[in-house]
């Protein structure tokens, strides 16, 4: 990209946010149309579920990083903002929906045939493995996020040059 004028590599950034963008609706319309009719007093829709979301959410992290890439290259705070309370929401969501499904899947396990358990407890390990991973991605995310927003330049404040050097006053007060 440094060939690129400014603008173009703009709009070349900003094209990140609408592949990100397809990619989450994408993914969203999919996990829909498979737990599509919802019953949720039903365990196996929730163990369903929750595998099924937890199963797609490599492309959701594709997504992610997308997003914040080009936030951090356009250097748009708010949307870095976002990204943080949303990662930090994923992070508080996925504990106790993590604890739910692990009860889920002790309640199904009893119903399960013998000859299948293994596999369905491999399954469920898999997916809790996956939901903390993921967990651990998001409050990790969060943390960097926070530390790579750059400070809020007050509204009308004059833009700051760069400081070669400072006055004798000021170096004798420090």
């Amino acid at each position: 990209m440094k060939n690129l004028s400014e603008e173009s590599r703009r709009r070349a950034l900003g094209l990140l946010y609408i592949g990100a963008t397809v990619i989450v609706i994408v993914e969203l319309i999919e996990i829909i149309a498979m737990v599509l009719p919802p019953h949720a007093r039903v365990a196996s829709w929730r163990f369903g579920l929750f595998g099924i979301s937890v199963s797609r959410m490599a492309q959701f992290v594709l997504a992610d990083a997308m997003f914040l890439a080009a936030a951090l290259a356009l250097g748009h705070r708010r949307r870095l903002i976002l990204a943080a309370v949303l990662h930090l929401a994923l992070g508080i969501v996925l504990l106790p929906a993590m604890a739910f499904y692990a009860l889920d899947v002790l309640l199904l396990r009893r119903a399960v045939r013998p000859e299948i358990r293994m596999a369905f407890d491999a399954t469920a390990a898999r997916a809790l493995v996956s939901a903390l991973v993921v967990c651990i991605f998001a409050f990790v995310i969060f943390r960097l996020i926070r530390r790579a927003i750059p400070a809020a330049e007050p509204r009308g404040a004059p833009k700051r040059g760069i400081v070669v050097g400072a006055s004798q006053e000021r170096r004798g007060n420090a």
